[in-house]
This record gives structure tokens, C-alpha cells and sequence, in this order.
């Protein structure tokens, strides 16, 4: 025969098929009366070797008592939290009074059921989808199951108020699970639960067991806890070699980018020294340049004065020559005086005299062409001067701003390695806390699932912890010609 059941409630998920084999025998219930029969999933099992707790919800588990195995014996192995007998309290059609019928309350990790002797199912409902649940004595309960046309919600006498306090405890407990939000509770007067709850079966109700409703095995449930941990083990080794992996290739990348950068800052620092050398050259013609046009206009100065004095008659060789004719005439003179008669001679005196204007007239001439030329000869060196100073001092020009350009260029170039150095180390530092952060968790992690599998070994597992969400690592990206695309 061949029987296929079904688990998709909780956190244990997946839709699960068993074959039912002699080898392989699968624990189930026939339909017998008038309801459905409890789905139970997965082999029966003993209590040696059970779970003792629920890992997700530090609920313990429990079994059918010894005197009710027999009539309950499909449930061995299951995962249950509470089982006990209860009434159930209804109202009856025609006169709408209330009865009580003996049956059995089963709670498990997603449902609470209400079963027959011998198995049958009368009422379940997902703990989920409860509204909320009411108190008025000490030992009833009250649940508020779904709204809608076919709201029928239960209503159960326990064995005293210490059990029903248990059973609020597991509902509050497990509903929290579920929803992430505690269950809604009121404690109102006895009078007010007819009033608050419907008990009434509405008209065509009928039981409709889902597929999500099946009980499971407390094999299958620690199966797939120890599949959830191969699979966190393998996803963490996996995430260690990422790391590691990551951690390499930053740092590999980090020092290229460095050796490149350093590469560049020796090649803009020889390219500075260079220009550095070149504007220590130019300035050093420039001031030779200086000399030469400090030197050429003192020339000049000296000429000019020169000149002035030719104009003026101050020359030292007018000089001599106009005192030498001081002279012949002072002799002439003296002559005359002592000779007056001697005509000869007087006019030999006077041709000498006239001699000696001449030349004294040609060399006034020769001075003033010599001078003339001269002048002109030096304002044609100043002008060549001038010029020559000009290019000089528009070569110094544009020399000085291409210095002050590469200069510009050199400090901005410096500028921009500061700051991607900056940015490489303060993106690897903080990739790197990142990283060390997530491996902290994870340890963290895998030390709590150690001492949980230990604890289950020993039989005193409490609240398995949850998994770390590991929080993912965002590599910034800065807009600069010199940042570094993370990925």
C-alpha cells in the first residue's frame, strides 16, 4: 500500500513523501466514523533517542500517556507539547443549550487538535490564525478561531487551573513563533463566554484537514535540523573562503594600486626636479642678461658724457689744442713786442698760427664725425640691445608660467595621490571591519550551534538559536580619476 504525506507548516519546510514498505513502515490512521483521521509524517519511533525539547520554540515535547497508547499508537514518535483529556463545550442546535463530550486535547508545533478515542478528528485549527483567546474560570479556555461565515470557535474544560495555564503557556508561546507578535488574552466573566465565542456548528461546517495541519516526527523534525546545520556548515566554510578571497584580492589590489601610485610620484617628482634645475638655469641667465644690460647702459652713460663734453668745448683734446694756441699767440705777442719790424717773420708766425687753426677747425670736425658715428653706432647697439633684452625677458616670461603651470599640474597631482591614498585605506579598513565583523558573528554563531548540538546530545537542548542575517558588505565607490572599483 502506498501512502503519501505531507509537512509544510513551521520552519522545517518542504513538502516530504513517504513510501510505505514493509521495510519502511509509515504510522498513520485509517478513517473510522464519521471524521477524518490525525495525518501523522515520517516512522514511528521509541522515546530512547527522542528530542526532549523543540530547538525553535525551547517547548518540551511529550508523549502519549501509558494508558492511552493503545488508541493513540499512531502518534508515537510524534512531536506533541501537550496531550491530555478535556471537554469539549458546545451548543446544541435545537434548543441552544450547552454540552460538554469527553475527548482528548493534542497540541502540537502548528495546531491544536481535538480527537475522538481511537484516533478521530473533531475539530483543528492552526494556532497562526487564532484571533485571540478568553478566560473565565479556572480551568476553561476559550479560543476565537477565524472570522467568517463558517466561524466556529472552541471552547475546553480542563483537568485544573495548573493545566490550563500549561496549555496557555504552549499556545502563547508557539502563536509568537509563528507571527512575531504575542497572542491576544482576556479574562472575562462566565457569563460573557456565550456571548464572546460561537459554539454553535455553523450549517454545511465540515473538517478540512490541510495539508500544512499534518503532524510530524520528532525524527523527521531532528533530521532536518541536522541538514539545516551540514547546510550552515557548508554555507560558512563557504563564506570563510569568500573572505579569505576578498581579504587577498584587497590586499593584493591595494598594493598595486600603491606600487602604481608610488611609480607616479617618482616619475612627477624627477619631472619637478628637472624643471626645478631648468628654472634655476633660467634664472641664472636672466641675471647674466642683467649684468650685460647694467654693463652696456654705463657704456652708454660713459659715451653720452663724452659726447656732452665734445659739445661743450671740454674735451681734453680741445683743450690741449686750444691752450697750444694760447700759447702762439702769447709767443706771437711777445714777438711782436720785441720785433715789430721783422715782417718775415710775423708772417711766418702767422701762417703757423693759421696752421694751427686748421687743424685745430679739422680736428673739431673729425671729433664731431667721430662722435656722430659713434652715437650712432651705440643707439644701433642699444636697439639690438633693447630687442635682445625683449625676447630674453619674453622667454623669462613664458618660461616662468610654464614652470608655474607644471607646477600647478605637480601640486594637483600630488593632491589627488594624498587623497587616493586616503581613500584606498580608509575603504580597506572599513571593508576589513566589515569582513571581521561578519566572521565574529558567525563564530559567535557556530559556537552557540556547538554547545546546542552538545546539549542535544545530553538531552538538555534548550531554544536553538536563529541564524545570523550577515549584513552585506557595500564597496563604496568615490567619482575621482584614481578610485578603485570594488567589487
Amino acid at each position: 500500500a502506498t501512502v503519501s504525506v505531507l509537512y509544510c507548516g513551521g520552519e522545517v519546510g518542504g513538502g516530504i513523501s513517504y513510501m510505505a514498505t514493509p521495510a519502511n513502515p509509515v504510522s498513520y490512521v485509517s478513517s473510522v466514523g464519521q471524521g477524518p483521521a490525525v495525518h501523522v509524517s515520517g516512522q514511528g519511533l521509541s522515546s530512547d533517542g527522542d528530542l526532549k525539547i523543540d530547538p525553535r520554540t525551547g517547548l518540551e515535547l511529550v508523549d502519549v500517556p501509558y494508558e492511552w497508547r493503545k488508541d493513540f499508537s499512531m502518534l508515537e514518535g510524534s512531536l506533541m507539547h501537550f496531550f491530555g483529556k478535556a471537554q469539549l463545550v458546545t451548543v446544541r442546535k435545537m434548543d441552544g443549550k450547552e454540552r460538554s463530550s469527553n475527548r482528548f486535547l493534542l497540541v502540537t508545533d502548528f495546531c491544536v487538535y481535538i480527537l475522538e478515542t481511537g484516533g478521530n478528528t473533531s475539530r483543528c485549527e492552526s494556532i497562526k490564525d487564532f484571533k485571540e483567546i478568553v478566560t473565565s474560570r479556572s480551568n476553561d479556555i476559550g479560543i476565537h478561531t477565524p472570522d467568517g461565515p463558517f466561524r466556529f470557535d472552541i471552547m475546553l474544560l480542563l483537568h485544573d487551573q495548573s493545566e490550563r495555564d500549561k496549555v496557555l503557556s504552549i499556545l502563547k508561546k508557539i502563536y509568537s513563533f509563528h507571527n512575531n507578535k504575542p497572542l491576544p488574552h482576556r479574562h472575562i466573566d462566565p457569563l460573557g463566554m456565550k456571548e464572546t465565542l460561537i459554539l454553535r456548528k455553523p450549517e454545511n461546517w465540515q473538517l478540512d484537514i490541510k495539508a500544512e495541519q499534518h503532524v510530524i516526527s520528532k525524527k523527521l523534525l531532528l533530521q532536518r535540523l541536522e541538514q539545516q546545520e551540514s547546510e550552515y556548515t557548508a554555507e560558512q566554510n563557504l563564506i570563510q573562503d569568500e573572505f579569505q578571497r576578498v581579504t587577498n584580492k584587497l590586499q593584493r589590489d591595494l598594493d598595486k594600486q600603491i606600487r602604481e601610485r608610488n611609480e607616479e610620484f617618482a616619475q612627477f617628482k624627477k619631472e619637478y626636479q628637472i624643471l626645478q634645475e631648468a628654472h634655476n638655469n633660467l634664472i641664472i641667465q636672466y641675471d647674466g642678461m642683467a649684468q650685460d644690460i647694467n654693463e652696456y647702459v654705463r657704456m652708454l652713460n660713459e659715451k653720452d658724457r663724452e659726447l656732452e663734453e665734445y659739445r661743450s668745448g671740454h674735451h681734453p683734446r680741445i683743450k690741449e689744442l686750444e691752450h697750444e694756441v694760447e700759447k702762439i699767440q702769447i709767443r706771437r705777442q711777445y714777438d711782436d713786442e720785441r720785433a715789430k719790424g721783422d715782417v718775415a717773420k710775423a708772417l711766418q708766425e702767422k701762417e703757423q698760427e693759421i696752421r694751427y687753426q686748421n687743424e685745430l677747425l679739422r680736428q673739431r670736425e673729425e671729433n664731431c664725425k667721430s662722435v656722430e658715428a659713434m652715437l650712432a653706432r651705440k643707439e644701433q647697439e642699444l636697439a639690438i640691445s633693447d630687442g635682445s633684452v625683449r625676447e630674453r625677458d619674453g622667454l623669462l616670461l613664458a618660461k616662468q608660467r610654464e614652470i608655474d603651470e607644471k607646477d600647478l599640474k605637480l601640486a594637483e597631482k600630488e593632491r589627488e595621490l594624498r587623497y587616493t591614498k586616503n581613500l584606498m585605506r580608509d575603504t580597506f579598513k572599513r571593508q576589513c571591519e566589515e569582513l571581521e565583523l561578519i566572521k565574529a558573528q558567525f563564530q559567535q554563531y557556530d559556537d552557540q550551534m556547538v554547545t546546542f548540538i552538545r546539549q542535544l546530545g545530553a538531552g538538555s537542548a534548550t531554544a536553538m538559536p536563529r541564524p545570523i542575517s550577515p549584513p552585506k558588505v557595500s564597496y563604496s565607490q568615490t567619482a575621482s580619476p584614481y578610485s578603485i572599483p570594488f567589487r
